[in-house]
C-alpha cells in the first residue's frame, strides 16, 4: 500500500478516507457516509437561512404593523430579529461543521470562523440589548408608578 504526500488543505481527512478506503474495501461505505453527510449538511443549511429569513420577514410585518398603529415595539422586535439570526446562524455553523468535516478545506474553515465570529458578536450584543431593556423598561414602570402617586397627591 503506497500513498503520496500531497499538499493542500484536507490531506490528512482524504489520506485517511483513502486507507480505509484500501484496508476495509469499504468503498461504497465511505463514500455512502459522504452523501449522507452532504446532504444532512444541505438540509441543515436550508433550514438555518428559512429560520432567518422568517425572522426578517416576521420583523418587517411587525415593524410596519406596529408603526402604523403608532405603537413604540422597535426594542422588542430587534430582540426577536436577533434571535432568529442567532438560531439561524447556529444551524450554518452546524452545516459548516459537517462540511469542514467531510471535505476539509481553507474555504469551508473560513466560513466557519467567518460565521462564529458573527454568532459571537450577535450574542454578546443581543444580550447587551436585552439588559438595557430590562432596565429601560422598569424604569418607565418605576416612573409610571410615581406618576400615579404624584396624580393622586393632587
Amino acid at each position: 500500500m503506497q500513498h503520496t504526500n500531497t499538499t493542500g488543505t484536507g490531506t490528512v481527512a482524504n489520506t485517511a478516507v483513502s486507507m480505509v478506503r484500501e484496508t476495509m474495501g469499504a468503498t461504497d461505505i465511505v463514500d455512502g457516509l459522504v452523501i449522507i453527510s452532504e446532504v444532512a449538511a444541505a438540509a441543515i443549511g436550508t433550514v438555518g437561512v428559512a429560520i432567518m429569513a422568517y425572522g426578517a420577514a416576521k420583523a418587517v410585518c411587525y415593524f410596519i404593523l406596529y408603526t402604523k398603529r403608532g405603537d413604540d415595539l422597535l426594542i422588542e422586535i430587534r430582540i426577536d430579529l436577533a434571535k432568529h439570526l442567532s438560531l439561524g446562524l447556529e444551524f450554518l455553523m452546524t452545516k459548516d461543521i459537517i462540511d469542514t468535516v467531510v471535505r476539509p478545506s481553507k474555504d469551508h474553515l473560513i466560513a466557519l470562523v467567518g460565521i462564529v465570529l458573527i454568532r459571537t458578536f450577535l450574542s454578546h450584543f443581543r444580550s447587551k440589548e436585552i439588559r438595557e431593556s430590562a432596565s429601560d423598561i422598569a424604569g418607565e414602570a418605576e416612573f409610571e408608578e410615581a406618576l400615579e402617586r404624584y396624580e393622586e397627591l393632587q
